[in-house]
């Protein structure tokens, strides 16, 4: 099995040092097409799935967009056996 073939989930699990709540929770309702009070609660939560199952390259674009909204993101691979494993996308 190659790193093409996982799946993975998509995970918001902060907000970026340089980034506000307030200013995230913006970001997020237009990147969303929803409103800021659906959306504020996602950012009090430890962390919130945002996208199950897809492949690598689908996961890096989220990541790369919630980035952009100022978002800390993490994904990780779907379990499988009961193993997890996390990727750091930034490490590229």
């Amino acid at each position: 099995m190659t790193i093409l073939t996982l799946k993975f989930n998509v995970f918001i699990h902060g907000i970026s040092p340089n980034f506000s709540k307030e200013m995230v929770v913006k970001n997020l309702s237009i990147l969303f097409k929803n409103t800021e009070e659906k959306l504020r609660p996602i950012l009090e939560q430890e962390r919130f799935l945002i996208k199950r199952s897809v492949d690598i390259r689908s996961a890096h674009k989220y990541v790369c967009a919630l980035k952009k909204c100022g978002c800390i993101c993490l994904v990780e691979e779907e379990e499988q056996d009961g193993i997890v494993m996390s990727i750091d996308l930034d490490a590229q």
